[in-house]
């Protein structure tokens, strides 16, 4: 390289000479034969490799003087050309061979915040559902950042050179990762920042053996590394020669099973040198070797304390998840019919927890998959909290897959941690109590609990919760379960004195449905014993009297819901086939819809008394079509006797 030009004034010279024809096209071919001849390589990106590109992409702002330029600007339109075509797809978890999803048509915006919590406000966000939850993380949004800012000065001016992007499990860390991939690519983000971006996934990184150098996993992000034999080293020192214009992308921190918690001594400064990949990894988070270049990391907050010792100058935010308005085009983008859209949305925001447990895009993409099914089949949308279950249920297979040997193992200890909790009335949880069921393992910790650091007088201690309060819920749910232990204790203490344990129970009653006894059987190898049902049957007979006035005390307000999340004809009809007269009354849109399932199968009902509470005139019309339904199903009762 000679002498000094910038790279736009370059290509526009060395094109007003070679362009004399004023046919573009052949100008173009011109160009590219022009290229190919003077660097022996065939460039796969004829489609990019267009002046006008170039002039607006700019890829380059280099001392160059030399042809040779044009080899790596085709080279610099080669990597995000393939970056492009590797990152605009994505698959689903039950995707068929060669069937993906354009990431662009599935991506929802998400709420992405300073990680500034406090241990009232994050105890708040586990509890919350439905309005109250939408209405806090709507508060967050307010306050919330974007990835185009990430890399912006902060209230000190200051500029981080490591950003960590935090986030439990399924909550789009990866997805916001590949977003980040695609639009650099596409010249949609960080254009006058970064040259280059370069993906790490660590457990990619893993399973490396072999000694590796940081010029060789660059290379390996090309199409073509084979290719590069020729002008590799040309194209890597230009690439190192301004540190400051490449950004890394370390997807999964918390997956890294490297050791990594070296001297400094042992830290390597140089990229073209192959060396242990921990050693290499740890060198590049504590900037040894390319010092000035930028970072992304994303991680589960339980790596927060690991990755906090090797980083400097670094800024941390975590993502939330959907927002209401995000949920709602998510749920658009999926079903890709409005109608279906339309009849899925109103089904979970029918249940708080439903709608709220859909802030997490993992979680929200099973609940519109376990829907879709459900609507392609000409099943109805019933308002179970069961639904939910299923989706748990899902989850966990989900994770299952990725560690089968050890995952029953992590879940029996996070289901008697989730039990503790509530029978302790817990959400937040210390170390101790994490250790007390075998969970002391970080990897077994970030599948399905977060990590959370707050400052406690002088110190910053850690509390660990679950993902939300009803994940924790079902979590106890099945430690009741399997085997049964304590149920009549856990009924005992819901009917005497505990209304906040109606969740739990609700998830119990549902658990007994022989379609998800057999879903735990095929997924974990679970056996339910049926004598849980007698348990249930007999607590359900001790406080339904033969006159049942069922609105009289709180515990017996929830019955029919327990009984409809049974889902099982059988038993209701024996839990309810002494009772005569019924006195109901109703307060939300669920209550009636259970009412009309229970009344269905009340052989031995002869008087029933309903009166519904509601200020809404559209439920209340639903509620007229409810039980006109009833008398249909039930005309063993006479019009007097309601």
């Amino acid at each position: 390289f000679s002498a000094p030009f910038h790279g736009r004034q370059t290509i526009l010279s060395l094109w007003d000479h070679i362009h004399k024809d004023p046919n573009e096209e052949r100008g173009e071919r011109m160009l590219q034969v022009h290229v190919q001849s003077v660097s022996g390589l065939e460039s796969q990106s004829t489609e990019l490799f267009s002046v006008k590109y170039l002039i607006k992409n700019e890829c380059f702002v280099m001392q160059i003087g030399s042809p040779r330029f044009l080899i790596l600007c085709v080279l610099s339109l080669d990597y995000r050309s393939h970056i492009q075509r590797k990152f605009q797809t994505m698959k689903d978890a039950n995707s068929c061979p060669g069937q993906t999803v354009l990431l662009k048509k599935r991506y929802s915006e998400l709420i992405i915040i300073d990680c500034d919590w406090s241990k009232k406000e994050r105890a708040h966000k586990i509890k919350s559902t439905g309005q109250k939850h939408a209405e806090l993380m709507e508060r967050r949004a307010k306050s919330s950042t974007t990835v185009e800012m990430l890399f912006k000065p902060d209230k000190h001016g200051q500029i981080p050179e490591v950003v960590v992007l935090l986030g439990p499990a399924g909550i789009g860390k990866t997805m916001t990762a590949r977003k980040i991939m695609l639009d650099w690519a596409s010249g949609q983000l960080y254009q006058d920042m970064f040259d280059y971006v370069f993906y790490i996934h660590c457990r990619e990184m893993n399973l490396c053996t072999e000694e590796r150098s940081m010029v060789e996993i660059i290379l390996k992000q090309w199409p073509n590394e084979h290719a590069l034999k020729n002008v590799a080293q040309e194209l890597l020192t230009e690439i190192f020669r301004n540190p400051k214009k490449i950004l890394f992308l370390i997807d999964g921190f918390d997956e890294l099973s490297l050791f990594m918690d070296l001297p400094e001594g042992q830290l390597w400064s140089d990229p073209w040198k192959k060396q242990q990949v921990g050693i290499l990894l740890s060198s590049l988070f504590q900037k040894k070797v390319l010092f000035d270049c930028y970072m992304i990391i994303t991680t589960r907050p339980t790596a927060l304390m690991k990755i906090d010792r090797f980083l400097q100058y670094s800024r941390y935010v975590e993502i939330l998840g959907f927002s209401e308005k995000d949920r709602e085009e998510y749920f658009h983008k999926f079903f890709q019919n409005d109608d279906q859209a339309k009849q899925a949305l109103r089904h979970v925001k029918h249940n708080g927890a439903l709608f709220t447990m859909c802030s997490v895009p993992l979680v929200c993409w099973i609940m519109c998959t376990v829907l879709q099914q459900q609507l392609e089949r000409g099943k109805e949308l019933g308002q179970t909290w069961s639904t939910l279950a299923v989706v748990y249920m899902l989850y966990l297979k989900f994770h299952q897959r990725q560690r089968k040997q050890e995952i029953l193992r992590i879940i029996n200890g996070m289901c008697a941690l989730a039990a503790d909790g509530i029978r302790r009335q817990e959400i937040l949880f210390c170390e101790d109590m994490i250790r007390k069921h075998g969970l002391n393992k970080e990897d077994s910790l970030s599948l399905f609990l977060n990590e959370d650091i707050f400052k406690e007088g002088i110190e910053c201690v850690c509390a660990y919760s679950f993902i939300h309060l009803s994940f924790q819920e079902f979590l106890a749910a099945l430690h009741y379960v399997r085997p049964p232990r304590d149920v009549m204790t856990l009924l005992e203490s819901y009917s005497s004195s505990r209304p906040d344990l109606q969740v739990t129970v609700c998830f119990l009653f549902g658990l007994i449905n022989e379609e998800r006894m057999r879903g735990l059987k095929e997924m974990f190898g679970w056996t339910i014993s049926f004598a849980i049902k007698k348990f249930l049957l007999e607590w359900v007979k001790i406080l339904t009297p033969t006159i049942f006035q069922i609105y009289l005390t709180w515990e017996r307000s929830s019955l029919f819901q327990f009984l409809y999340e049974t889902q099982d004809e059988n038993f209701v009809k024996h839990a309810l086939q002494d009772r005569t007269i019924l006195l109901v009354r109703a307060s939300s849109l669920m209550e009636p819809i259970t009412t009309v399932y229970c009344l269905e199968h009340s052989f031995r009902l002869k008087h029933l008394g309903i009166q519904y509470d509601s200020e809404n005139k559209d439920e209340n019309e639903i509620d007229g079509n409810l039980l006109k339904q009833l008398f249909i199903n039930n005309r063993r009762l006479h019009s007097s006797s309601v």
